[in-house]
């Protein structure tokens, strides 16, 4: 290597220095390297060696799943919802975050179920033959686990709590109901939500989040329902053409195996190996390795010349304004008497809806409608509102709920009497009660514009009007350390 010059500055001599060093050891190395004997495997041939040498890219592939299974994932176990419940129930902790839990581990059990049922034929049997019950032997253990944590904890504080999720959990076993598994869910829905009136009215003054923590499981259960509606009508749906089903259960275990084993062995390839001549031959340049750089005038200069700081950042070529997302298609609306549940959905600018043929176990769902007006004559179990804008709903008189959620320019008017209503995340709610209705216990959650018009003292005089407080005051006791919250008073 040629020696420094004389007239380099310092800083550049003691890197020729260091470089010179550098390329001493890499010599040396170099030497080593080739007076090793070769490896006999260098012998074969590049084919047979490339064919002996298992490569990552080898693993065996995983199927990617269905449609109907990742749809589940992303309605069910993505869900906001679930995520909610999770989170409250773990708060709570002890019992109630055990069913929690159990819940959750259900729910990846059912998705598995339907995985397996995706790639096998209906057994002729299902679900009683013994292939059936070992698909659903770990779905099953669930929903008793969860039925026993209830039983085993009676004197528990959150009793009303325990006993609305073992009363729900049965939803889970919609999987070997036919031919209405969507019905069966509500069924088992309305059945929890005796105890969850219960804790709405336990703790409406004392923890609002217990009311939230029943609003989440409640919202748990109607988004299963209305997956197992869109892809499961009728029953679990299975592959016509599908293996048998033992052997889909096979398949989907060695496949949950070979997942796991190409994600743990697959690394991310190194850059390729260097050219080790072109690397002495370029350290062998020696003071001369810096003759290739750019001289740089002082008129260039950033650091001396403002007016390039001020104009010198790099512009980003403007990008094509993204295509417009396809307008989405519009379901067809629809109304539908299913088992004791009516599902009102989708209609926009309709007036003239009614629902006449009800009874106490009659349950109302009406869903993503626009502009429209329904009518339900009859007493009927509970009614739910959701994700309806600019709307009216008359109903006559209501055993258990009125739920209005996800709303928007709503009115509903109650003709005879409920117990409860509960209006969660609505913008615009006009409430029409009658007389008999005065006594209803109106629960609100992240909701503005809600009034409730109460009803005139004579016939024919006219709605007496008052809003729903929307702000509020919290306080604390310093001495108890108790929050005390009141509606904020607007003086006149």
């Amino acid at each position: 290597m040629a020696a420094p010059n004389a007239g380099s500055p310092p800083e550049l001599t003691d890197l020729i220095k260091r470089l010179e060093a550098a390329t001493s050891k890499l010599e040396q190395f170099a030497r080593s390297a080739a007076a090793a004997p070769p490896p006999v495997a260098a012998a074969a041939p590049a084919a047979v060696a490339s064919r002996e040498l298992p490569t990552a890219d080898a693993a065996p592939e995983v199927p990617e799943d269905p449609r109907v299974v990742t749809a589940f994932d992303e309605e069910i176990l993505q869900s906001d919802a679930l995520a909610e419940f999770l989170e409250m129930s773990a708060r709570l902790s002890g019992p109630v975050k055990d069913q929690a839990d159990r819940i959750e581990a259900g729910l990846k059990a059912t998705r598995t179920l339907i995985l397996v049922a995706s790639r096998a034929a209906k057994p002729a049997s299902w679900p009683t033959s013994a292939d059936s019950q070992l698909a659903i032997k770990t779905l099953r253990e669930c929903i008793e686990q969860t039925v026993t944590i209830k039983e085993k904890t009676r004197s528990s504080p959150f009793f009303a709590h325990l006993s609305a999720i073992a009363d729900g959990v049965p939803a889970l076993g919609w999987v070997v109901v036919a031919p209405k598994p969507g019905p069966y869910i509500n069924e088992m829905r309305d059945a929890a939500q005796f105890y969850l009136n219960r804790v709405a009215r336990e703790y409406r003054d004392k923890d609002p989040h217990q009311i939230e923590w029943g609003k989440a499981f409640t919202a748990t259960l109607n988004a299963l329902n209305k997956y197992v509606m869109e892809w499961h009508t009728t029953g679990l749906t299975w592959n016509a053409e599908g293996v048998d089903l033992k052997t889909a259960l096979d398949q989907v275990k060695a496949g949950s195996a070979a997942a796991g084993s190409s994600r743990g062995s697959r690394s991310p390839a190194g850059p390729p190996a260097p050219d080790m001549g072109s690397v002495f031959a370029q350290l062998n340049v020696g003071s001369a390795i810096t003759a290739g750089l750019k001289k740089v005038d002082k008129s260039q200069m950033t650091h001396k010349n403002p007016e390039l700081r001020a104009g010198g950042v790099v512009k980003s070529t403007e990008k094509a304004a993204p295509a417009a997302a396809p307008a989405a298609k519009k379901k067809p609306a629809r109304m539908t008497h299913e088992g004791a549940k009516w599902i009102v959905e989708y209609y926009d600018g309709v007036h003239d809806l009614v629902i006449e043929d009800t009874n106490l176990k009659t349950v109302v769902y009406m869903y993503g409608c626009t502009n429209t007006t329904l009518q339900v004559k009859g007493k009927i179990n509970s009614i739910a509102i959701d994700g309806c804008k600019k709307s009216g709903v008359v109903v006559d008189s209501v055993v258990s709920t009125v739920d209005v959620v996800n709303g928007k320019g709503l009115q509903l008017q109650i003709m005879g009497a409920t117990p409860t209503i509960a209006v969660d995340n609505t913008d615009g709610l006009q409430l029409y009660l009658s007389k008999d209705s005065l006594a209803a216990e109106i629960l609100t959650a992240k909701s503005s514009e809600i009034n409730v018009l109460l009803p005139p003292a004579e016939d024919g005089g006219d709605y007496l009007e008052r809003p729903v407080p929307e702000q509020f005051k919290t306080t604390i006791d310093a001495k108890s350390g108790t929050i005390v919250t009141v509606p904020v008073e607007h003086a006149a």
